[in-house]
């Protein structure tokens, strides 16, 4: 079916089912195979680097610092962080158990998406290392911030870190290693008997 005539919405997808001679329902849409030289080591790589910002945005959330527990525009871009973050690992699991190759539904929901969460995930943790650094800068020239609060500034700054680096590392690895429509699919094979 022409992409023209395919319907939008959640559950288009299912137009590239078809009954077969047995009443079985068949996969018609196209496929997508992995361009790398090996898609176990471009699992492995995507699951280390999500699981590294899954876990750093997550302590970043349960360390008692001054700045993370009470103001407004370090928390605002926590939440964002911890949502992209969430979204970012939820994504990446999806492509982690989709079998090579990849239908069509599954490419659009899990390789087109996790660039963009990767990113967003970055950004919005190096918006909140930004605004946590300038709330250390008002609240030392104040009191005595670093003599208490040392530690933890220290612990968030590398743990921002981490989320950055590892973001930004799925970013590149799905950018650079992805997907390509499979020379094998259904769709090429039923326009070859087409003609």
């Amino acid at each position: 079916m022409s992409s023209k005539n395919k319907k939008k919405g959640r559950r288009a997808y299912l137009e590239d089912f078809r009954k077969d001679s047995n009443g079985n329902y068949v996969y018609c849409g196209i496929l997508y195979e992995y361009t790398g030289s090996s898609r176990v080591k471009f699992n492995l790589a995507l699951a280390l680097l999500t699981l590294v910002a899954l876990v750093s945005a997550t302590v970043c959330g349960v360390l008692p610092a001054k700045g993370m527990l009470n103001t407004a525009y370090v928390l605002a871009f926590y939440v964002l962080e911890l949502i992209a973050v969430l979204l970012l690992s939820y994504k990446a699991v999806m492509l982690l158990i989709a079998k090579d190759p990849i239908r069509e539904y599954v490419f659009t929901k899990t390789v087109k998406r996790i660039p963009v969460y990767s990113m967003a995930a970055a950004v919005c943790a190096a918006a909140r290392l930004i605004g946590y650094t300038v709330f250390v800068i008002i609240t030392a020239a104040r009191e005595d911030f670093f003599g208490t609060q040392t530690g933890y500034f220290i612990t968030l700054v590398l743990l921002d870190l981490f989320v950055i680096a590892s973001t930004v590392a799925v970013f590149v690895i799905s950018r650079k290693y992805g997907f390509r429509p499979a020379e094998k699919s259904p769709v090429k094979q039923d326009e070859a008997e087409n003609k």
